[in-house]
């Protein structure tokens, strides 16, 4: 059974001991499938007018979460203590290299709503180029 929820994903990143904010709100759907949670929804980049899909998936058998983005800026992190995870961040002018830490994931939940925090580190080029704090909230609409 699919839910309409709405999510909010904050992701701050600190560099150079500035902190950056990058924060998204949306409507979009929860559902499960094979013993995993999923949420979709879209996000409108005002900047170059396009949507990017995400779908951000929880496998607590495995105890990981993915975030994957697809459109003109496209990537797949999956986050799980202590794993260090590589992949390629496409965007339209050009792609890195990227690995993500994580160091610390934590999903709670209750009959309004989920909350996902992942703390990792980005490195780019395997270069630690900032420590990172994301909190997803999806919170039932019906």
């Amino acid at each position: 059974m699919s839910k309409n929820i709405l999510i909010s994903m904050r992701n701050t990143q600190i560099i150079d001991d500035e902190p950056q904010l990058i924060e998204v709100t949306a409507r979009g759907q929860y559902f499960v499938e094979d013993n995993k949670e999923y949420i979709l929804f879209e996000e409108l980049l005002e900047e170059i007018g396009d949507v990017v899909l995400n779908r951000i998936i929880i496998d607590e058998e495995n105890n990981t979460i993915k975030v994957k983005k697809e459109g003109s800026i496209a990537f797949e992190l999956e986050f799980k203590n202590s794993l260090r995870h590589s992949s390629i961040y496409k965007t339209a002018l050009g792609e890195l290299a990227i690995d993500v830490t994580t160091k610390k994931l934590n999903v709670t939940r209750d009959n309004l709503k989920i909350l996902i925090t992942v703390e990792y580190s980005l490195a780019m080029n395997f270069d630690e180029v900032a420590v990172c704090t994301m909190e997803i909230e999806c919170i039932y609409l019906e």
